[in-house]
């Protein structure tokens, strides 16, 4: 079954799995900025999602009323949550 794209050609996966990367790209972050992570490759960004390449960068957007996305550097793939988080 084909992945389902959103109107800009990302791919669009589930919240909760787009959630699970934000995580661990936000505790890399948080790492690296402590110094806690003395040398970056020992914990290499998740490689894109769709070409599976290596990602010097994350860029992230959305959140709120909006769905959260993420675009991959160099490549310039991207993904898009499949949902609007619900704040109950």
């Amino acid at each position: 079954m084909p992945t389902p794209r959103d109107p800009d050609g990302r791919a669009v996966l589930p919240l909760e799995r787009i959630e699970a990367l934000d995580h661990v790209v936000q505790r890399r972050a948080q790492a690296l900025e402590a110094g806690e992570l003395p040398y970056p490759e020992d914990w290499p960004l998740p490689p894109c999602l769709e070409c599976g390449a290596s990602v010097e960068r994350w860029g992230r957007s959305g959140g709120g009323e909006y769905p959260i996305v993420f675009l991959f550097f160099p490549c310039g793939h991207g993904v898009v949550a499949d949902r609007v988080k619900t704040l109950v």
